[in-house]
């Protein structure tokens, strides 16, 4: 009797270990999809990833749910540390938390020699190499994306490209002459003016006009050419 006792014991334990273990592969298949989607989107070539469960919940009494278990990522700002939870709906109303870790690697761009900060990225200043990635968001691996664009600072040969380190290049420095065009119901008007900031495409400087002294704020729209922003088009 203490035998069969025993095995009775060791057979529940079990069974709610498999549970527990299948509810794991469940979590960790939603997770995989959602992050390659992620990848997907976010134009990240050649996406590998590999994913296991960091710190599981504590074993609960009901892991099965009649209704079927729903997932959904709670926190993706650092992939070492993945939240997602499990939820079952209905009247068993169970609900399980799991922390993964994610180890994520894709193509990205990274400087193909030491690269000054404010000049514009062209194809030779690129080449694609597979790194791990600690977050997304930052990464790029579309070439076409980044060229045109300048790094905010130096960046040394192998370093990744990062998007929030790449911005529009200055198209008008302050004090340089610029031309202003004006365009409003199919007339269009030219006037010179004297750049009082600089400026990016689209953005917004003011800029005094050389024939009437007036200064207006004006939209950016290419290297010395700018429109008043009153005239400019809602973004």
């Amino acid at each position: 009797m203490r035998f069969l006792c025993s095995f009775v014991v060791c057979f529940l334990l079990l069974s709610g270990a498999a549970q527990a273990q299948s509810l794991d592969a469940r979590v960790l298949a939603f997770a995989r999809q959602a992050l390659l989607e992620q990848a997907q989107r976010e134009g990240l070539q050649a996406p590998e990833l590999q994913l296991r469960v960091a710190t599981p919940p504590k074993v609960k009494a009901a892991t099965a749910c009649t209704a079927g278990w729903q997932f959904q990522l709670l926190d993706t700002r650092y992939l070492s540390r993945l939240r997602v939870g499990a939820r079952c709906p209905g009247a068993d109303g169970a609900s399980q938390d799991f922390v993964l870790r994610a180890e994520l690697s894709a193509e990205v761009l990274v400087a193909a020699a030491t690269l000054p900060s404010g000049r514009p990225l062209a194809d030779a200043d690129l080449r694609l190499e597979r790194r791990e990635l600690a977050q997304f968001g930052d990464a790029l691996s579309d070439t076409e994306a980044a060229k045109g664009l300048s790094p905010r600072s130096t960046q040394r040969a192998g370093q990744p490209l990062l998007r929030s380190q790449l911005v529009e290049p200055l198209l008008i420095k302050r004090g340089e002459a610029v031309r202003i065009v004006a365009r409003n119901g199919g007339i269009e008007v030219h006037a010179g003016g004297e750049a009082l900031d600089a400026g990016r495409r689209n953005e917004t400087v003011r800029v005094r006009n050389s024939s009437t002294g007036r200064i207006i704020a004006a939209r950016v729209l290419g290297p010395g050419l700018v429109e008043p922003a009153e005239l400019a088009p809602q973004q």
